[in-house]
């Protein structure tokens, strides 16, 4: 078998580092909300001005509290104390994160390469709508069933999805754009250029990030999966059922030997990946 269970203290890291992640993420969006406080001087006096990130749409909205006062000038002294306590409740979480990234790298954990691994942080702080394919989908299922996929014990040893990553990333547009992507890629790396009329990105290192036609999906799921620094990495990817549907028809489409090879091999991981760990795949998806 080419699949490996994950050992208890393995899986220990990840429940840990999955919870420490919710908490900081709670965290950053507090504080984001939380905004700032300032005062703006005018004509008319300095008025209190209130900045904050809007938490339904991610937008910069900017409030006028009033003119300095009494009142105004409590409730800045009132906010500044709220902010300095979000802010070492932040750097305490921050802190436990960074020693959890420790502890997963010294448990074997970290599976996603630095390039993916920015680009999907990225996209995820940019709230884009997209999914993954391909091995980074893989490297989802892998860790939503709690195994690790074994390259040296497949039939193909040169087929090693952590590898694969490495190199190129994969992307299935939904409702972001590919502007989007492309925009946010850039915000990663300068050097990234559109490719094949927009449907590849090259930087100066040349790694490639491929970008497929959208796809319609109604129940994707979500892994949080560990990058080679120890820190979080969230995948989003197909339901594993769609993804074998998918597979099996760019198979039988495919326009090499080679394309063909690595959705049938592809295919076969995810099969071997539900038949022996169905009841975790399942709960990710209900």
């Amino acid at each position: 078998m080419f699949l490996s269970d994950l050992n208890a203290s393995q899986r220990q890291h990840l429940a840990h580092t999955e919870a420490l992640w919710a908490s900081w993420k709670t965290a950053m969006r507090n504080r984001a909300a939380m905004g700032t406080l300032a005062w703006k001087p005018t004509k008319g006096g300095d008025y209190l001005i209130h900045s904050y990130d809007d938490p339904t749409s991610g937008a910069r909205k900017t409030v006028a509290l009033g003119l300095r006062s009494a009142s105004t000038t409590y409730r800045m002294t009132v906010f500044e104390k709220e902010r300095e306590s979000a802010r070492q409740y932040l750097d305490g979480i921050t802190q436990q994160l960074n020693e959890q990234a420790r502890l997963n790298r010294a448990a074997g954990l970290g599976r996603i390469p630095k390039a993916a691994a920015a680009i999907l942080r990225r996209f995820e702080r940019d709230r884009l709508d997209f999914l993954t394919d391909h091995s980074a989908a893989l490297l989802a299922y892998e860790t939503l069933a709690g195994v690790s996929i074994q390259p040296k014990l497949l039939a193909n040893a040169s087929f090693n999805p952590a590898d694969e990553i490495g190199k190129t990333l994969y992307l299935l547009p939904r409702a972001s754009s590919a502007a989007a992507l492309h925009s946010a890629l850039r915000g990663v790396d300068r050097s990234f250029m559109p490719h094949e009329g927009g449907r590849q990105a090259i930087n100066i290192e040349a790694y490639c990030v491929h970008l497929h036609d959208t796809i319609d999906c109604a129940a994707p799921v979500t892994a949080l999966c560990i990058g080679e620094d120890g820190l979080p990495v969230a995948i989003p990817a197909l339901p594993p059922h769609q993804f074998l549907l998918r597979a099996d028809q760019l198979a039988k489409q495919a326009d090499t030997p080679a394309d063909r090879a690595w959705y049938e091999e592809s295919a076969e991981l995810v099969r071997a990946i539900l038949h022996t760990k169905p009841q975790q795949l399942i709960e990710t998806i209900i």
